[in-house]
């Protein structure tokens, strides 16, 4: 997807990799680029973006970042 000849997306970052997980509480999720980005968790409750996870108030496994 493009906006004006800029894609939208401009990088991924993969936080967990099967040598190290990264875990993260639903206190401890910051926002991505200033909101402008979604990071995604695996929960209990299944996937969901960093948005969710807070409003569940439901901590995981933190995946990757997408800005």
């Amino acid at each position: 997807m493009y906006t004006k000849g800029v894609p939208a997306m401009t990088d991924v970052k993969i936080v967990s990799k099967p040598g190290k997980r990264e875990y993260v509480s639903y206190t401890d999720l910051r926002s991505v680029m200033n909101g402008m980005g979604v990071s995604f968790l695996s929960t209990p409750k299944g996937i969901l973006t960093n948005r969710e996870a807070r409003k569940e108030k439901i901590g995981g496994e933190l995946l990757f970042m997408i800005w």
